[in-house]
Parts: C-alpha cells; structure tokens; sequence
C-alpha cells in the first residue's frame, strides 16, 4: 500500500503529465479507478491511459504551454 500524502500523488500525476510520461501517470490509478470526464466515465486504466494518451499528444503539440517555461 502507497503511504504518499494525496499531495505527494498530485505531484507526481502532474509531473508525469509534464513530461508527456504515460505509463506513470495511470500508474496513479487502481484497477477498479473511475475517471470522470466531460463524454462520460472512463472504467478502468486502460480506458484512462487512452484518455491520456490523446490528451498529452495535443499538449505535446507545438507551443504548448509545458514548453513556455
């Protein structure tokens, strides 16, 4: 069982997300995790991973505001 505080988790989740890394950021997920977006909830880490994917591959993109630091 991870003993990190939910801001340590925070942390990490957006650091990941940062670094475009995906595997660790649905690394945050349980298997039973649902994530609750605008089209609906995603059951599960395989359908957040795709989630995320897509999401990081627009903010991967171009001026994005990860690269304006």
């Amino acid at each position: 069982m991870d003993s990190a505080s939910t801001s340590d988790i925070l942390d990490r989740h957006l650091k990941s997300f940062a670094e475009h890394n995906v595997d660790s950021v649905v690394a945050d997920y349980s298997s039973d995790a649902v994530l609750f977006v605008p089209a609906g909830p995603l059951n599960g880490p395989a359908a957040i991973r795709s989630f995320f994917e897509t999401l990081i591959l627009e903010f991967a993109k171009p001026g994005d505001a990860t690269k304006m630091r």
